[in-house]
């Protein structure tokens, strides 16, 4: 064969072996683009939200498969094919001048050239768009926002478009500049086998296979370069669909447990409280139509009703429902159930930032990192740390409403009962009204407290979706990240987050516990330093600082006004605020550690000598605190009550109060009561109140004290005493005769600090069923910071400012914060009680007293109860003027006479009180 036929056979050989070579991979193509275009024809015109991941997850596995046909026949495997079998067509040797290795020459020639790698990586660029395309689709589902409403469809149409496109492009340009290449290649080829002087040398036809060897290793290694890259795009359009099918699964775990925990909202809670709303509604129907007087016995059924109610079917519920922990029981399933789904999703990722177009990409455009470890991660923080139960409190709602379902349990039970009573009081009454008007009140409270159920709901609903939407965003960051440094970023923050957050768990118990024992030590420091302060200021004649006067007015003015306020009240109200009635056991707040001190005086009773003094101002519980200390007393040893409500001084008094009260023979002195007491095997308990009623202060008026506080010393083996004595009387007693000294044990019940004060006010206000508003003083100035404040803060601060004011005023006395609680009242309308700012008003005429009537009133501040007898020797004044005195100060208001005894008017003690102490009148004896 001569050289212009083996020429003519090469360029018809590689025409014919590598185009038909490239038309195989069109048909393919072809195949694949119906099949595609088939599936684009039976979908529904507008995608649904359900079906946009299935579309999305469809679309990538058609464009993946066409991807993988692609490389099941690459362009490299058809070019080396092809040529391949054109070259071999070509003769092994030709006779020109020489016998020349013909085809060795042409594989050395085309392994030589660069035109087959630069036509191989022009190929492989067109198979990118596909991928990029697919992101380009999946990015609005990656960057929606968190906008649930907004109906995302794919653009199947343009991808179709694309493929189209490209079809047409390798058909057309692409197959031409295929035509082109080959016959540059050939060219090449024949230019080379044209030159009549070549003479081949042996040297290459040794070389050609290794060339021909290297080109495919180099074509190899450009497959190679793209398929990597290829590979990693189309991994990160896997890994978008996978978070996108995660994103929905969370959203559906969070939809299913909101109606979850909306049924359990439902059923439990709304629902029965909404029956006994309707209830109530029937109840109040009733009695209105049963009229007055009929109205007396159903009442009386109905409170047991009610209250049976719920007990059986809220209270009980409720407490189970907080006991067994539903609502936290819910929430950790529910993050166990998303824990168990993200540890479900792959272990690594590959992320690659910058497309290679002709070189390879570099390292620092391919980053694999520890992707489910990353999930995890931001999981813990972003969703568990914001919805777990120690943070949420969830169970802590729970008992809020127990609190208040217990709270309108007591406004039915007082206020029923008031009604019942109030028909008692008065026969022509109508318990109905009082009735009705409670259970209105409670049902607007009803209201409320569902009103607090849907915001509770509303609040678990915002945290769940704002922790899922805070999660979502946080992996969308590492998606969108724009190199390998970023996301490094932010894989190093939330490593660090988790490390910091568990320092700082550490941190927080330690500093909870110091903060715990400083507390401690601060209360003890204090209490120590302020008892310290106390006694120099007392001794050097200061006392308590004073508490700023609001306004004057005289007794006249101040008592009527403050007894129009007490009649202006709710008859519930005036009941619950009833200052000079025995105090309900529920509404008593004991000092802190008073009942611990009276239990260890007690036990220590049993076993040696021992006995116990309550001191307190007139009015601060000491009666009450006794009668609730009766239960402690549980030995079964015999108990004794008396007390001293008139004044006495004498021996023969005493000892014949003593036997009268103990039911024994009558005896004319103490000592015959000590033989008496001693001798009985049986031991007693006796109660002794007003001990302060048993001495005058007079030199010869001590006789009674001194020998009660003998015969409490000789009888402390036999009988444990309990008693009770005034403030002022058992400092002037203690200073005189040492009267501490005869207990072991002291209680001081007078000492209510500003939460307990808020707590015995509030306690019987709740009972009421009216609503509070604190209102604010509108000539003083607002801070800043007040001036921020929302209704509920400013509320908040407003109470704690006047709870705050009155424990001063009222100094730890129970009945004294109450009088002036009912004097802050402004208004009340049929829900709401308006409490204006505290004001303490000074009453002028006690002001202006001379000092021989300050010193009168300081005798009734000291004993309590004191006769014109006993006023008489206490000043050492004739009985006329004793007389005089006291119906001067009766009359003005100041004193209360109650057979033939007087006492200071407790609506003006605490006045009496400041301007003694401010004359150091009764700092005198304390």
């Amino acid at each position: 064969m001569d050289r212009q036929s083996v020429i003519q056979a090469l360029d018809t050989a590689l025409q014919q072996k590598i185009v038909s070579c490239f038309d195989e991979l069109i048909k393919k193509y072809d195949g694949y683009y119906e099949q595609f275009a088939q599936s684009l024809s039976v979908l529904p015109e507008q995608d649904s939200e359900e079906d946009i991941e299935a579309e999305l997850a469809h679309l990538f596995e058609d464009v993946s498969t066409f991807l993988k046909v692609q490389q099941l026949t690459t362009f490299t495997r058809c070019f080396m094919d092809g040529t391949r079998e054109a070259v071999a067509e070509v003769p092994e040797t030709v006779e020109w001048q020489t016998e020349t290795p013909l085809r060795k020459e042409v594989q050395y020639i085309l392994a030589d050239s660069e035109m087959i790698a630069d036509l191989l990586r022009e190929f492989k660029q067109q198979q990118l768009p596909f991928l990029m395309r697919l992101e380009k689709e999946l990015a609005p589902f990656l960057q929606e926002g968190r906008d649930e409403q907004v109906q995302l469809a794919v653009d199947y149409a343009s991808v179709a478009e694309l493929l189209q496109k490209q079809r047409a492009f390798m058909e057309g340009p692409f197959r031409e500049k295929l035509k082109e290449k080959i016959a540059s290649m050939h060219t090449s080829v024949a230019a080379q086998l044209r030159e009549d002087t070549k003479v081949w040398k042996k040297s290459k036809a040794g070389q050609a296979e290794k060339q021909w060897s290297l080109m495919g290793q180099k074509l190899k290694r450009i497959e190679k370069q793209w398929h990597e890259p290829q590979e990693l795009l189309a991994e990160r359009g896997e890994n978008i669909l996978s978070f996108l099918k995660l994103k929905r699964e969370l959203r559906e775990h969070r939809i299913d447990f909101l109606k979850d925990m909306a049924a359990l909202f439902q059923e439990q809670l709304y629902l029965p409280l909404q029956q006994f709303r309707q209830t109530l509604i029937e109840a109040v129907f009733d009695i209105r139509k049963g009229g007055g007087k009929r109205s007396y016995e159903y009442i009386s059924a109905l409170k047991q009703k009610l209250l049976k109610y719920i007990s059986h079917h809220l209270e009980g519920p409720f407490r189970k429902m907080r006991d067994r922990e539903q609502l936290s029981q819910k929430v950790e399933k529910f993050s166990e159930q998303l824990l168990f789904r993200i540890t479900q999703t792959p272990e690594q990722m590959s992320f690659i930032f910058n497309l290679p177009r002709e070189e390879q990409p570099s390292a620092e455009d391919l980053k694999q990192i520890e992707w489910r470890l990353l999930l995890l991660r931001i999981f813990r923080q972003q969703i568990i740390n914001e919805i777990k139960p120690s943070k949420q409190e969830y169970d802590h709602f729970i008992t809020n409403i127990i609190e208040a379902i217990t709270e309108l349990k007591e406004i039915l039970d007082v206020n029923l009962e008031a009604s019942l009573e109030h028909k008692e009081e008065d026969e022509e009454g109508d318990p109905g009204q009082v009735a009705t008007e409670a259970l209105e009140r409670i049902i607007k409270r009803l209201g409320h407290l569902t009103l607090i159920l849907q915001n509770e709901y509303d609040s678990i609903e915002t945290v769940i979706k704002g922790a899922e939407e805070q999660f979502i965003e946080s992996v969308e960051a590492c998606f969108n990240a724009k190199s390998a440094n970023e996301l490094q970023l932010f894989i190093t923050q939330y490593r660090v987050k988790e490390t910091t957050s568990d320092w700082q768990n550490i941190a927080h118990t330690k500093a909870r516990r110091s903060k715990d024992k400083l507390s401690l030590w601060y209360r003890f420091v204090r209490l120590r330093l302020h008892g310290y302060i106390k006694e120099v200021t007392h001794f050097f004649g200061y006392g308590d600082v004073a508490v700023e006067e609001a306004k004057r007015a005289d007794i006249i003015s101040y008592l009527s006004e403050t007894d129009q306020k007490i009649q202006e009240l709710p008859y519930i109200y005036r009941r619950l605020f009833d200052f000079n009635q025995a105090v309900d056991q529920r509404f008593y707040i004991p000092v802190v550690e008073s009942t611990a001190t009276f239990k260890k005086a007690y036990d220590q009773w049993q076993n040696s000598p021992s006995a116990l003094a309550v001191v307190g101002e007139k009015g601060s519980g000491k009666s009450t605190f006794l009668q609730l200390m009766r239960d402690e007393l549980t030995a079964g040893e015999p108990l004794y009550e008396m007390e001293i409500a008139q004044t006495i001084w004498t021996e023969e008094e005493l000892a014949a109060l003593v036997c009268r009260e103990l039911n024994i023979e009558e005896q004319n002195s103490v000592d015959g009561i000590i033989e008496i007491l001693q001798q009985e095997k049986e031991r007693r308990i006796i109660i002794f109140e007003s001990i302060q009623n048993s001495f005058v202060r007079n030199i010869n008026g001590y006789e009674a004290i001194e020998k009660l506080c003998y015969l409490i010393s000789e009888t402390k083996n036999d009988v444990f005493w309990i008693v009770s004595c005034s403030r002022y009387g058992w400092h002037f007693l203690d200073k005189v005769h040492k009267l501490g000294e005869y207990f072991s044990q002291t209680i001081q019940v007078d000492t209510l600090d500003a939460g307990d004060i808020e707590k015995m006010i509030m306690s019987r206000h709740r009972s009421s069923g009216y609503m509070l508003q604190f209102e604010d003083n509108p000539d003083s100035p607002k801070s800043r910071s007040a001036k921020k404040m929302t209704e509920k803060e400013e509320q908040q601060n407003l109470r704690k400012e006047y709870f705050k004011k009155l424990t001063e005023f009222a100094d730890g006395n129970a009945s004294i914060a109450i009088i002036f609680w009912i004097r802050s009242i402004r208004t009340v309308d049929e829900n709401c009680i308006y409490i204006k700012p505290l004001e303490i008003t000074s009453v002028e005429i006690i002001a202006d007293l001379s000092p021989e009537v300050l010193f009168v009133l300081a005798a009734f501040v000291i004993q309590d109860t004191i006769s014109d007898k006993d006023l008489a020797m206490i000043l050492n004044m004739s009985l006329s003027e004793s007389r005089l005195m006291l119906k001067r100060l009766s009359t003005r208001g100041l004193l209360l006479e109650k057979e033939g005894h007087y006492m200071l008017n407790h609506l003006v003690y605490r006045q009496i009180v400041r301007v003694l102490k401010e004359r150091n009148i009764i700092h005198l004896v304390e």
